[in-house]
């Protein structure tokens, strides 16, 4: 009927056009978490730790989630509640509580510009 090499070509043509259906499927995501004056909806709690432990993470929610892992837990805690490990250190030492992502009152204050300075610079990134 067909050859090995007519057999492996179809073969790549079929697992192309399907890797092609699963990246156009891909593409579209859910409704954006910004609001219509342009800051983030909900706390920074909901934004940054919760949603990286739901079903179906995409790939930019899980990296988030690796450099919150990274660089973020050990002053602000794997809660996001400010008590990390380091909390203390930069208490004691420098005067300084490290951000509690929790606080909704907190979340609502700044903007979406503040937040993503705060996110880049880390530290006293919102100075």
């Amino acid at each position: 009927m067909f050859g090995l090499q007519e057999r492996m070509r179809i073969s790549g043509k079929i697992l192309l056009f399907f890797t092609f259906l699963i990246i156009i499927g891909c593409g579209f995501s859910d409704e954006a978490t910004i609001s219509p004056n342009g800051n983030p909806k909900g706390t920074f709690y909901s934004l940054t730790v919760l949603n990286r432990f739901e079903p179906g993470l995409d790939a930019e929610k899980t990296r988030g989630k690796d450099l919150y892992s990274f660089y973020c837990t050990v002053c602000h805690g794997e809660s996001g509640d400010g008590q990390g490990l380091n909390a203390y250190n930069l208490k004691s030492q420098f005067g300084v509580q490290p951000f509690n992502f929790t606080d909704v009152s907190a979340a609502t204050q700044a903007s979406y510009a503040e937040v993503k300075k705060v996110i880049a610079r880390g530290g006293g990134g919102g100075k």
